[in-house]
């Protein structure tokens, strides 16, 4: 029993633990005097990654949607918030 211990910490440590995860995106989008808009999207990580770089892919992505919907929202003239909350699972 203890060889397969072994055995499966050995791997591990070698392949770096890589499994498939995926990115769940929260978006939240609110507008003067209506009610909030969420969207929620979930997207595989194409490869099998680490957590690490699987949290860090996850990170660019809710980057890249907070900087895309503030250049989206940028008129003076409507009053708007958006925020993009991205997690790994």
């Amino acid at each position: 029993m203890k060889t397969i211990a072994y055995i499966t910490a050995l791997l591990c440590v070698l392949t770096g633990c890589k499994k498939s995860y995926t990115c769940d995106c929260t978006t939240t989008v609110t507008f003067s005097n209506h009610e909030p808009y969420q969207s929620k999207s979930s997207e595989p990580i194409g490869q099998k990654t680490t957590l690490s770089q699987a949290q860090a892919i996850c990170r660019s992505a809710e980057e890249q949607l907070n900087d895309h919907f503030s250049q989206q929202l940028a008129d003076p003239k409507v009053s708007s918030t958006s925020t993009a909350n991205c997690a790994v699972q």
